[in-house]
């Protein structure tokens, strides 16, 4: 068992004030217990109304695309083919985070209509939303996945009425509150989804290849 909570490692003094909500995964890296339910998360169109510009940036965006891609779908069923007891989680982590952190299993949907039409709530079918992002409040690791092949990312999220981003005064709304977070202007906040090696062989790799670059490397990761 894998228990996910506050980290220590890598991260500013000041982030030790922010909360967040803690998950446990099995050797399959499937949910065994967690403290994030979906209704805690909010899909993208509830933030257009007042974020019009990113909403259709996140639109046009790979992000939004999560779910959708036919590339990506085909991988991930041939994936539950093969490994049925870990496949299925093994992508989701990355491309579903809110399914993911939640349990919520997507098994049997094969192509993007079955998920769209699937009844499941909007946070679930659009893939990453904003809300997976403006509710980190801690830097996580590089995907390291050994012989099992399980899901193993580690998410630090406090979902619910704050949203974090790097506006270090943020103007108060009345549709929820928003709090500066340090790692919002810390190219590692794009981990563990951009990152990931596979039985120490380097498979999704593109946060440490932009690291590699003096002239762009923060220097803090490995």
């Amino acid at each position: 068992m894998v228990c996910f909570s506050c980290k220590d490692a890598g991260s500013p003094d000041s982030l030790d004030s922010f909360p967040n909500k803690k998950y446990t995964l099995d050797k399959n890296g499937q949910i065994e217990s967690t403290e994030m339910f979906i209704s805690d998360f909010e899909p993208a169109t509830a933030c257009k109304v007042c974020h019009v510009n990113h909403y259709e940036e996140w639109l046009g965006s790979m992000h939004a695309y999560a779910m959708k891609d036919p590339v990506f779908l085909s991988g991930w069923n041939g994936e539950q083919d093969k490994r049925p007891d870990t496949g299925e989680r093994f992508c989701i982590q990355c491309h579903n985070p809110v399914a993911f952190v939640t349990g919520e299993n997507l098994a049997g949907y094969e192509e993007a209509e079955d998920l769209t039409d699937s009844g499941l709530p909007e946070v679930i079918t659009e893939g990453i939303g904003c809300d997976v992002c403006h509710t980190m409040n801690d830097l996580s690791s590089t995907v390291h996945t050994q012989d099992a092949v399980a899901a193993t990312a580690e998410y630090y999220l406090n979902p619910g009425n704050i949203k974090y981003g790097n506006i270090q005064n943020p103007v108060s709304s009345s549709y929820h509150e928003s709090e500066y977070n340090p790692i919002f202007s810390n190219s590692g906040i794009c981990l563990p989804c951009h990152n990931m090696t596979i039985r120490d062989v380097d498979a999704e790799i593109t946060f440490s290849e932009w690291d590699r670059i003096s002239s762009t490397a923060m220097g803090l990761f490995s």
